[in-house]
């Protein structure tokens, strides 16, 4: 039953559901040709190390996944006494890979619509901010995620984490074409936010949830 009629999140259901959207994100990449991308494409492309420009967006990327789902992400979350498990980062690689591959895709279809790189990163990251919001405020937070956010850190999560992170690397990926970095950058993101809440074991005890 929903979270939101019984008060309780049950960790196995959550797990479950969460199953069910990575097997949708990796259909949707494969669909997209995103998939292909990440298995066919170079991790990085020949001379791109020697370039200033991949150096300084691989760099500039990689910074604000760090600084913000590893220090600013958790400065807004609580825990709520869960235990630290490996079932925190297992869950967080899958979560981060399959929600990787999906915004992937996203841009994938939209880098086939427009040629210049301000438009297909302007696009991407219109349609990639109205899904996430919208996916998250609507349903995984609260039918997978376990209670984590803080509620005064909400905009400030959006403005100097999620904002900053789809920007950059979306024009990472967009400028040099490195599909697998992408998808492991949000990873390197995704695994510090389960991290941040820790996201509970499959078997762990069902936890109340303050009804909003």
């Amino acid at each position: 039953m929903s979270v939101r009629r019984t008060g309780l999140h049950l960790p196995h259901r959550a797990w479950l559901i969460a199953f069910g959207y990575f097997l949708v994100c990796w259909a949707v990449a494969w669909v997209t040709g995103a998939l292909d991308r990440v298995l066919d494409g170079p991790l990085i492309g020949e001379g791109q190390t020697g370039e200033a420009g991949w150096l300084f967006w691989g760099a500039l990327s990689l910074i604000v996944v760090i600084v913000g789902y590893w220090y600013v992400w958790p400065m807004g979350t609580f825990t709520n006494g869960r235990p630290r498990t490996i079932w925190t980062w297992v869950f967080g690689i899958l979560w981060g890979v399959s929600e990787g591959l999906l915004l992937l895709s996203v841009q994938t279809l939209v880098d086939g619509w427009f040629d210049a790189v301000w438009v297909v990163v302007a696009v991407t990251f219109v349609v990639l901010a109205t899904y996430i919001g919208l996916w998250h405020a609507q349903f995984w937070d609260w039918e997978v995620a376990p209670s984590h956010n803080i509620e005064a850190w909400n905009v400030p999560k959006v403005l100097l984490v999620h904002t900053p992170n789809l920007i950059v690397t979306t024009t990472f990926l967009t400028l040099y074409d490195n599909a697998a970095l992408f998808v492991a950058l949000q990873t390197i993101a995704l695994v510090g936010s389960a991290v941040a809440m820790r996201f509970p074991a499959p078997l762990a005890p069902p936890e109340k949830v303050a009804l909003r």
